[in-house]
């Protein structure tokens, strides 16, 4: 005999009393559905798991959609209740957004699919975003509990303990998941309730999935469990004294993520932290509202700044660091006012109107480190304001500020300092053309620094320093002659740099040494392939910079700029845009690469015009490293036009000879190639 007790949790110690009493009867067999097990022995528990659903960031198209269990269930239900139904590729990615907001529960799908009828797909959609109110109008002849949604929660609810309740609405302000030490801060503060007993029990009534694959285990409320439990937390008076000891949580949270960056594995240390973003999200929006803690708002914002640059969330960052810095009261915290400067002076960030600059910003920030005697934040300033100089395309102003780097880093604590000082001098020397003294102080830091200072840097610096040291040492090899050497120094960077985990350094390398030097060389597939990885990476990331970048290298002859006027009028876009911006760094290369596509396309006295201006720019700023090559290529284009006389002949051995002082061998090569060709020219006629 089969007995069958469906939705028994209201009368579980009674069902419970039954199976013990039945466990004698061999030939009785009992089946039971309820929320939670009935804890008796010889029970086999088994769990029935929500539907398959698709994750947050997957692109759907009507065939792939109906792979997912959840899918196919609304699906269905909506043809029922219309009588037909087809799901279209439009409707596709709304109909995934809504299961997964329904976290594929059979019920909630049946309830949303019969409210099509009154909100369309999109209406549904976007009725969910605000709450769970729409999900009513279940079956005439269903359960009371299974008419609306919030029927269903209320049957469950209403069945817990007065404590059970208390934990389960707390927990409700965690965005995201959760740890036990996280849950007994925040819902049981001075450990009131004993919330390991509580926990377990909510599990156990499936109110609160535990996930067991994760270590350490990781708890979550349902979408609509929380939304349910959130709103009886503001019933009770309760929510912002929850909200606070979240948002004090994960202040201790982050600080700690900053501390640990230094000593864990940098994947381990980003997948651990990296769950918690939406916990930071909703402790910060706490902060800053009108109901929040604006000292607690500034300490999150500053512990959470590593963090958001570690994951390249740029723009997050500028946000909240904005928002810290108009309510922090600037006299009376230096400190913190210095720090908030500091992120928003990274060289990174997008200029903001009626903001400081990036380098004003720091500026800023490096006056209040003096004034303070910090010396961490005086050499952070430093460096800032190199990087500035730097991508103004004004190298010796930038050497000036790697020499006063190099002085100070004396003082710091760190050793490892003066070695950045000396990968920052030889960064600014290559620019101006001092390739030996640049070789040999990059070869010097590459030999003494050591994997374990580069988690401390890049927080400090901006990107890991072995990568960005490698990006001048390629480039330098490069010029020097080694191409081989130097393109498989590119490959091994790129892996390095993926390896990192830091999408900025990433597009560093592939934007400052992997681009260029690929299309240097002739190599079409490895820069397509670099390309598209700067691309990706600049996109999702909004790097509008480096993104500009991709489009101006996209110009080049190699890449069929030459054909495509397209790519070349995206080119000289580019430039106007990186001008404008204050980005200006590689200008003259980019007016290289326009130069070369304009000859490609037999426009010869455009691209002369193009190159005679990178070259007056030269001359005024002091970069030469590019000088040579800017040269043969401008008596290139005048021998394309028929000038093959004794000036172009002096500027082709001018070139030759500024190459061969600066130990620039490839560009020594082309330009004695060409040379010879003139010469020869000249000579015969």
């Amino acid at each position: 005999m089969l007995i069958v007790l469906d939705c028994c949790e209201h009368l579980i110690d009674d069902v419970a009393r039954l199976a013990d009493a039945l466990a004698v009867a061999q030939s009785v067999k009992l089946l039971v559905t309820s929320r939670e097990p009935l804890r008796v022995m010889n029970e086999w528990v088994c769990r029935v798991p929500p539907l398959d659903i698709p994750t947050e960031n997957e692109a759907l198209t009507a065939s792939t959609a109906l792979e997912y269990e959840a899918i196919q269930l609304f699906v269905d239900r909506v043809a029922q209740a219309q009588g037909g139904y087809e799901l279209s590729d439009i409707d596709a990615p709304l109909v995934g957004e809504i299961c997964r907001r329904l976290d594929g529960l059979g019920l909630a799908i049946e309830l949303a699919a019969g409210r099509i009828s009154l909100l369309g797909i999109r209406g549904l959609r976007d009725s969910l975003r605000e709450s769970f109110d729409t999900l009513t109008g279940g079956r005439r002849t269903a359960l009371p509990r299974h008419q609306t949604l919030k029927a269903a929660i209320d049957w469950s609810y209403n069945l817990l303990t007065a404590e059970q309740r208390t934990v389960l609405n707390r927990l409700s302000v965690f965005s995201a998941g959760f740890s036990l030490p996280a849950a007994r801060a925040v819902a049981s503060p001075g450990a009131a309730i004993g919330i390991e007993t509580c926990l377990a029990d909510l599990v156990a009534k499936s109110l609160i999935v535990a996930d067991l694959s994760l270590e350490p285990v990781r708890y979550r409320l349902l979408d609509m469990t929380r939304a349910y439990a959130a709103a009886a937390l503001r019933s009770s008076g309760e929510e912002q004294s929850a909200a606070s000891r979240h948002a004090a949580h994960f202040l201790t949270v982050f600080e700690q993520a900053a501390e640990q960056w230094q000593t864990r594995e940098p994947s381990n240390w980003v997948s651990h932290y990296q769950r918690e973003l939406g916990n930071l999200r909703a402790a910060l929006d706490w902060a800053y509202s009108p109901a929040g803690n604006k000292e607690l708002a500034v300490a999150l914002t500053i512990a959470a700044i590593p963090f958001w640059q570690q994951l390249s969330l740029v723009d997050e960052c500028l946000a909240r660091v904005l928002q810290a810095l108009d309510i922090i009261d600037q006299d009376t915290q230096p400190s913190q006012t210095m720090q908030l400067l500091g992120a928003l002076g990274f060289p990174h960030m997008r200029p903001v109107p009626d903001r400081p600059s990036g380098a004003v910003a720091w500026s800023r920030a490096l006056s209040i480190a003096r004034a303070i005697d910090d010396v961490d934040f005086q050499l952070r300033g430093l460096w800032a304001m190199w990087v500035d100089r730097v991508n103004a395309g004004e190298p010796r102003p930038s050497l000036e500020r790697a020499e006063e780097f190099h002085e100070l880093s004396l003082r710091s604590t760190d050793q490892a300092d003066r070695l950045i000082g000396l990968r920052m001098r030889a960064r600014s020397q290559h620019l101006l053309g001092e390739h030996a003294a640049a070789e040999q102080h990059i070869r010097l830091m590459l030999e003494a620094y050591e994997p374990i200072f580069g988690r401390a840097h890049m927080a400090r610096f901006q990107y890991d320093q072995l990568v960005t040291a490698r990006i001048t040492l390629a480039r330098l090899l490069w010029l020097r002659g080694s191409e081989d050497q130097a393109l498989a120094e590119v490959d091994d960077m790129i892996v390095a740099a993926k390896a990192s985990g830091h999408n900025l350094t990433l597009c560093h390398a592939l934007a400052d040494a992997a681009c260029p030097l690929s299309l240097l060389a002739g190599d079409r597939d490895r820069a397509e392939r670099y390309l598209a990885m700067l691309k990706d990476g600049t996109r999702e990331h909004a790097l509008d910079v480096w993104h500009t970048y991709a489009e101006c290298y996209q110009a080049h002859p190699l890449l069929g700029g030459g054909q495509d006027g397209e790519n070349l009028r995206c080119a000289v876009s580019g430039l106007d845009r990186l001008a404008a911006s204050g980005f200006q760094l590689y200008r003259t290369f980019f007016q290289f690469v326009i130069a070369s596509a304009l000859m490609a396309s037999s426009r010869h006295s455009d691209a002369i015009a193009m190159l005679e201006d990178a070259e007056q720019r030269c001359a005024r700023t002091g970069e030469a490293w590019l000088l040579p090559e800017l040269m043969r290529l401008r008596a290139r284009a005048l021998i394309d036009m028929g000038r093959s006389d004794l000036n172009v002949e002096a500027l082709v051995a001018e070139s030759s000879a500024l190459a061969r002082q600066q130990g620039a061998v490839a560009w020594e090569q082309r330009s004695g190639q060409l040379l010879r060709d003139v010469t020869r020219a000249l000579h015969t006629a």
